[in-house]
This record gives C-alpha cells, sequence and structure tokens, in this order.
C-alpha cells in the first residue's frame, strides 16, 4: 500500500480590484495568485475561509453583546421611570 503525499487544497475568500467577492480553492497562496492571475483578476485581499468565518463569527459575537447592552441600559430605564 503507497501512501500519498498530495496538499489537500484550501478554500480562500478574495476580494478583487473589480470589486468582486471570491471564493477559490488552491494548493496554497502562491497557486492561488497565479489562477486568478490567469483568468484576469487582481487580488486585493485574500484570506482563507477559516480566517473569513472566524472574523464572521466574531462580529457576529460583537453586535450580539451591542445589542444586549442597549436592551439591558433600555430595561434599566424603564425600570426607573416606572418605580419613580
Amino acid at each position: 500500500m503507497m501512501s500519498s503525499s498530495v496538499t489537500p487544497l484550501t478554500e480562500y475568500r478574495v476580494l478583487t480590484k473589480c470589486g468582486r467577492e471570491l471564493t477559490w480553492s488552491a494548493f496554497d497562496l502562491e497557486h492561488l495568485m497565479r489562477d486568478l492571475i490567469y483568468k484576469g483578476f487582481r487580488a486585493t485581499h485574500v484570506q482563507t475561509m477559516e480566517e473569513y468565518e472566524a472574523e464572521q463569527v466574531a462580529e457576529r459575537m460583537r453586535q450580539l453583546e451591542q445589542v444586549t447592552a442597549v436592551r439591558l441600559v433600555e430595561r434599566a430605564r424603564k425600570g426607573r421611570r416606572q418605580g419613580a
């Protein structure tokens, strides 16, 4: 039985100079850039999908924390008005 040393593909999120948002699979960053240039794209921002998804989760958590804080403040103000 032979073992394979195939490099797995990584999914990248790419923002391009022309304003497109692409999801692209490549073996590595160098391969990704070569593919993009060959297809006529110029990347302005590149990150792995893992990094992108982690950022999205963190942003969603920040939004939820803000909403929760606003609701707590509103509830406290409402309670003070009712108690007065």
